[in-house]
């Protein structure tokens, strides 16, 4: 039994851009990629994901994308008008367009049962994805926030999950950021402050 005060009934579990143009095998980012595989996320991902669907907690993989004409997707960020810049004209540039593989959910964590909720823009997995709509739909209040990474979406969505009143919990195993340090230190230092940090293992110990 697990002393933590999380009612699973409550719980949506939402991951961030673990999609195969990110964190799989059509990446465009190294760094981003080297950070996930450097901390294991994902078969901690794997391991948590299972049991929580067989208890009921709904998985849902907000997964950015965009339109073959970029509509909707604003250059207004340093590091994505770089990361543009460095793929222009080449195969990788279209790996995230909508409909192809890139936007697809990496293999290790998805299941048919899962939920996925797209977005053109932005460094939050509330921003124009109806992704407040689907958790106030499925009635729950307290998200389970993985993927990656701390460095923007992870923060950017705990923030914005707190702004618009759900609890957030946060596995440090089940999260990335890049260099590993840092993402620790925002665990520790930020993140903390505003979200409950936990272990993968405490969570499985509330089934």
């Amino acid at each position: 039994m697990s002393d933590l005060d999380i009612d699973l009934a409550d719980c949506a579990i939402v991951t961030f851009e673990m999609q195969r143009g990110i964190a799989g095998d059509l990446f465009t980012m190294p760094v981003i990629r080297e950070a996930i595989l450097e901390s294991g996320i994902i078969d901690h991902l794997a391991r948590l994901f299972g049991p929580m669907r067989k208890a009921g907690v709904p998985v849902i993989h907000q997964c950015v994308g965009r339109r073959p004409d970029g509509h909707g997707t604003y250059m207004n960020m340093p590091y994505t008008n770089k990361h543009a810049a460095d793929l222009k004209g080449s195969e990788k540039a279209q790996r995230l367009v909508l409909g192809n593989e890139g936007t697809e959910v990496i293999p290790e964590i998805y299941d048919e049962s899962d939920i996925i909720v797209r977005r053109l823009h932005g460094v939050s997995g509330f921003h124009d994805t109806g992704l407040d709509s689907m958790l106030r739909s499925l009635g729950k209040n307290t998200i389970i926030l993985t993927g990656s990474s701390v460095n923007r979406g992870i923060t950017g969505t705990t923030i914005e999950a707190i702004n618009r009143g759900y609890h957030v919990v946060l596995p440090r195993e089940g999260v990335s950021g890049y260099p590993l340090d840092y993402a620790r230190l925002m665990l520790e230092h930020s993140l903390q402050q505003i979200a409950r940090v936990v272990t993968v293992d405490d969570l499985l110990a509330l089934l």
